[in-house]
């Protein structure tokens, strides 16, 4: 997936006829390209991630950098929302302007991705492993501190499949790096184990040489 195919284009899956909220990846009044994600609102709200409307003025979110701001619709710049009369949102939410062209498709990509995990659609990107790091990092920047990321996170790679490792080398290898960055030792070993078992195919995966380092050779916890 490109970077235009990102910004540009609407996402077939997570295009949803009846969705109220329209999702746009740039700022308020910086650009003329229409939404590209429309999904509910009252999945925003039950992903816990009700924040996105809620903030206004000029505040930021913390461990954000600085141009990363919630603003309410009147703004021209950072993450904004507003509701129109019939009904629907707008929901604004820009790279940092300081972002290089890899970083910006990053947070592009995270931010589809974070749509993605409350619908239960699939992730997309170069490596599922780094996606699923980048998802749970993001998770953990729009919710409130006190909500269990990693639990919710777990719970929707399960029900995805995606904790199905058995003759599944791309998923005990991105489980394997999601474990080893976050120090989830007991994913850690069931991906390890399964990857011992599958070793003889890892070299096929998409996911062997961002995901199998030095440290796939030790049990690091």
């Amino acid at each position: 997936m490109t970077l235009a195919d990102v910004i540009l284009s609407q996402d077939a899956e997570l295009w949803s006829s009846e969705g109220d909220c329209f999702i746009h990846l740039y700022g308020k009044g910086k650009s003329r390209r229409g939404p590209s994600l429309r999904v509910s609102s009252e999945e925003i709200k039950r992903a816990d991630c009700r924040s996105l409307f809620s903030l206004t003025g000029n505040e930021t979110v913390p461990g954000t950098p600085q141009s990363f701001e919630l603003s309410c619709s009147s703004s021209d710049s950072g993450y904004s929302s507003g509701e129109a009369s019939d009904g629907t949102r707008e929901l604004y939410i820009p790279a940092s302007m300081d972002a290089s062209r890899e970083e910006t498709f990053d947070w592009h990509l995270t931010t589809r991705n974070l749509f993605a995990w409350m619908s239960d659609k699939p992730l997309v990107g170069s490596s599922l492993g780094q996606a699923f790091i980048d998802l749970l990092e993001r998770m953990q920047l729009v919710r409130p501190s006190h909500i269990d990321h990693v639990e919710d996170c777990l719970a929707y790679a399960d029900y995805m499949g995606y904790l199905d490792f058995a003759h599944s080398p791309d998923y005990a290898l991105a489980m394997l790096r999601f474990a080893d960055h976050f120090h989830l030792r007991e994913l850690w070993i069931d991906a390890f184990v399964h990857c011992v078992g599958m070793n003889d195919s890892l070299y096929l995966s998409n996911e062997f040489e961002v995901s199998c380092p030095t440290y796939v050779l030790r049990l690091p916890y």
